[in-house]
């Protein structure tokens, strides 16, 4: 078979074997030859973007991008057995995909048969919109090479696993083996989150020796600890125990911190509806929340303007930390601007300011309140089920001047992050855009419009008197989230004409919020 490129100076050749070799069309010239085994079809891409790039389809269902400038093969994006299933890979090791996918594709790392799942590469390569970046002729590269700092090995001393327990505490001693690599602070997740413990691992040698405490709720308890090498490159394989809490714990406690700003420190930033987000998540919970949980068992505040400081966010989920047990149910919901710096996504409180000849990057760094370190206090709380709402524009003054375009790749990997650092569910709705950020006739953002609609909590607009249809009475937390994600798209777009970006990001099982509103007919 034989392609010919889009502008026709250039023509690929496959032979029987699978040699592909380039010619030039009008002097009959070998200009490169490519080793592609078992290719069955090729095709130039026709892009205006980057003309150099063709593509080969071989029998193993993988398609892979070569660069005819070089001859080097860019990418290969396999497809799984699964339509939405996928993964897209570069032979330096960046990848993207679908979660499936990066738990099904492997790479084959270092001379021995060291076979590992690309999600254990994540912190340094995966990268959102790598097939994107490719098309257009960036080339994304590691900071650092793959494979080279191998990973500690972690151990289980005691107890065995599998064990029905009646205690409500569990004791659980690991060891973390040095490979050489180094060791990165180990991590423990219960039930899909992470979990903080009072003890520190105890250095001995190279390797690490940690001894905790574990409180249980009721049922299956599914522990997992996991590190990675000092500098994060690759992570550990995790190590597994789980426990059956045969004995009842207290039923669950349900805490709500509402955060909203209309009002900044630098007035030429201000917002309409943000304190009327928070105000509504807030209302809607405490006045619905008795029915599911009972009396004195539901907890709501509110942090709202002059209020709404990174400081006193940090003091209510520091409190909330102190209170809560592993059985309750954590929200937080964050209304207001927000910005990415170089991969770091900040929410800006109120003492948010442009100073001087200060710009708003540096701006952002100073007063911002930045994902990862949020992360830090939402881990402290003993919670395993949490929500994170990030209901989020950027716009006003010099913030919206300066940086309207921002990368949605960007957006989307701070994010994986947050979710695989703490383990809660998180959805996201960020804009440059300021039509798209709140929306007049329903004086809320789209997104907590939407979030109050799933409640059955919307006063006016075209979702008023509805909400989501449950079976058993019980609105749970992925459907929540993902009646949100589908109608913020429908109201930007009737509103304004464009879709708003949101994302969700979930972890582990879901589980119910409230009991659905019924509506009189």
């Amino acid at each position: 078979s034989a392609a010919f490129s889009p502008d026709g100076n250039q023509i690929l050749t496959r032979s029987i074997d699978g040699l592909l070799i380039l010619w030039e069309t009008a002097n009959g010239v070998r200009l490169r030859k490519f080793e592609s085994q078992k290719t069955s079809c090729v095709t130039f891409l026709n892009s205006n973007l980057n003309k150099s790039l063709f593509v080969t389809w071989s029998s193993d269902d993988i398609l892979r991008l070569w660069d005819t400038d070089t001859g080097e093969l860019r990418s290969l994006v396999f497809n799984l057995d699964e339509v939405d299933d996928w993964l897209v890979a570069t032979p330096e090791g960046m990848f993207d995909g679908s979660k499936a996918g990066m738990e099904q594709i492997m790479y084959r790392v270092g001379k021995e048969l060291n076979v590992v799942p690309v999600e254990r590469f994540f912190q340094n390569y995966y990268r959102p919109g790598l097939l994107s970046s490719i098309l257009i002729g960036q080339t994304p590269l590691p900071e650092i090479d793959l494979g080279q700092k191998i990973p500690p090995t972690i151990r289980i001393v005691s107890p065995g696993n599998s064990k029905t327990i009646e205690d409500a505490i569990v004791t659980i001693e690991a060891t973390i083996i040095d490979n050489g690599g180094g060791i990165k602070t180990p991590r423990i997740k219960q039930n899909g989150t992470t979990v903080a413990v009072k003890s520190k691992p105890i250095q001995e040698g190279k390797n690490l020796r940690w001894k905790f405490d574990l409180p249980l709720i009721e049922g299956e308890n599914n522990i997992s600890i996991n590190s990675a090498s000092r500098d994060g490159s690759w992570e550990s394989e995790p190590v597994h125990i789980s426990f059956i809490h045969t004995e009842p714990t207290e039923k669950s406690e349900l805490y709500v911190l509402a955060v909203g700003v209309n009002k900044y420190t630098d007035e030429a930033h201000n917002l309409k509806y943000a304190v009327n987000d928070a105000d509504a998540i807030a209302k809607v919970f405490n006045k619905r929340g008795i029915e599911s949980y009972g009396t004195g068992r539901v907890h709501v505040q509110t942090l709202l303007d002059s209020r709404a400081t990174a400081r006193n966010i940090q003091r209510a989920i520091l409190k909330i930390s102190k209170e809560a047990k592993p059985q309750d149910i954590f929200i937080l919901t964050l209304s207001g601007h927000g910005r990415m710096v170089h991969q770091r996504y900040f929410f800006l409180p109120h003492e948010f300011t442009l100073v001087g000849k200060q710009s708003p990057d540096e701006a952002t760094r100073r007063y911002g309140l930045p994902s990862d370190v949020l992360e830090s206090w939402i881990n402290q709380v003993p919670a395993l089920k949490k929500i994170i709402v990030y209901d989020t524009c950027q716009s006003g003054g010099a913030v919206a001047q300066t940086r309207m375009t921002r990368n949605p790749f960007e957006f989307q990997r701070a994010f994986e992050n947050f979710r695989r650092s703490t383990g809660s569910f998180i959805i996201a709705a960020a804009t440059a855009s300021k039509n798209a950020e709140e929306i007049e006739e329903l004086e809320h953002g789209a997104l907590t419009y939407s979030l109050l609609a799933g409640l059955g909590a919307a006063d006016r607009g075209p979702f008023k008197n509805r909400n989501i249809e449950s079976k058993n009475g019980l609105i749970q937390v992925n459907d929540w989230l993902q009646f949100a994600q589908e109608n913020v798209s429908l109201l930007t777009k009737t509103y304004y004409g464009t879709e708003q970006r949101v994302t969700v990001f979930s972890e582990g099982r879901s589980f119910p919020i409230l009991k659905s509103k019924e509506f009189e007919p």
